[in-house]
């Protein structure tokens, strides 16, 4: 890769000078940082973000990391701190625990790297297939719940242990894994770090045409995954939509579409919040109801198909103006 020259001095000093000096940063911006400096990194970021829940979501991080030749690192900041700002609160913790990270790059000379990391804790796991390195080193050490689809009485949420098994394939080679979930015969996601819902069944959303009585009625007996559909982002109409109800009240997911971005959107009670940028070419809503006890509507959404993320959004973690906030992630290799 041919670096790129970005002026690192200042207004009186010339790329020359800074170079002859040593304090100049060459640019390597499509650098892959190695795995173990990149899962340090974003374990800082996601720390960081849970101390400034203002600051956690599902914006990326996007960084300017300047590293010495040795791997230590110079300084981070913003890297565009107009296009994409990041708060002071959070910006700070990530410069102080950039005193800790280490990175090396295999370079005679200070580079400059962009990467991007999710500010959302990995908090989600789901059961199944799995590269080694989807399955965190503290995953083990954690207590876990499950949304359980177990009987026709509907979805509960029940603790759960689980244990990885080693497998050997085409795809990921030595380093596939299965995760299998005990306590739950069909788990659909596991959460650690959240308190675990207490209704039995959790109340779910449903499609329109289906009964809705209210969150003191029954539910239905249809599991998640048939009560919700895939919703696909139309870059040729350029808006998509899913209606929903929860409770009596009508809501939407929509995706707008334009040029290369898709956009995801909530909207009920008369407003409308952007959830995430799409970065496959549709979602699916694998839950819709109500997990933290507080009536209004939770989702869980997977994004894409291959390699995909997955995010889990609270109604009771909403920001003043907001209907839903994320608060954890999860994701799935594929090859």
């Amino acid at each position: 890769m041919k670096p790129t020259a970005v002026a690192d001095a200042g207004a009186g000093e010339s790329v020359t000078a800074a170079i002859a000096a040593g304090t100049h940063c060459f640019s390597f911006l499509d650098l892959e940082i190695p795995e173990a400096a990149s899962r340090q990194i974003a374990g800082s970021v996601q720390r960081c973000a849970a101390t400034v829940p203002t600051q956690q979501g599902l914006e990326d991080a996007h960084l300017r990391i300047r590293i010495e030749s040795s791997g230590r690192v110079r300084d981070v900041k913003p890297f565009d701190p107009v296009a994409e700002p990041i708060g002071a609160p959070l910006m700070g913790c990530i410069q102080t625990a950039a005193r800790a990270w280490s990175i090396p790059h295999g370079k005679r000379q200070c580079i400059e790297v962009a990467p991007s990391f999710n500010r959302l804790p990995v908090d989600v796991l789901l059961p199944g297939y799995h590269h080694a390195d989807d399955v965190g080193a503290d995953f083990k050490t954690s207590r876990w719940w499950a949304v359980c689809l177990d009987d026709d009485a509907g979805p509960a949420a029940r603790p759960v242990r689980w244990t990885v098994h080693r497998r050997s394939d085409d795809c990921f080679g030595d380093d596939a894994r299965i995760v299998k979930v005990q306590g739950c015969r069909s788990p659909l996601f596991l959460v650690r770090g959240l308190a675990m819902p207490t209704a039995r069944p959790l109340p779910l959303a449903v499609l329109p045409g289906s009964p809705d009585g209210g969150s003191d009625a029954p539910w239905p007996v249809n599991k998640a995954h048939e009560l919700i559909a895939f919703l696909a982002a139309d870059y040729a109409a350029g808006r998509s939509v899913l209606d929903g109800r929860f409770a009596g009240q009508s809501w939407q997911v929509e995706i707008i579409a334009r040029g290369d971005r898709a956009d995801a959107f909530l909207i009920a009670n008369g407003k409308r919040q952007w959830l995430f940028k799409v970065d496959h070419e549709g979602i699916d809503m694998l839950f819709a109801g109500d997990l933290d006890g507080d009536g209004r509507l939770d989702l869980f959404i997977q994004d894409g198909d291959e390699a995909p993320l997955f995010y889990l959004l609270l109604s009771s973690a909403a920001l003043p103006g907001e209907l839903i906030h994320a608060v954890a992630m999860g994701f799935t290799s594929s090859c």
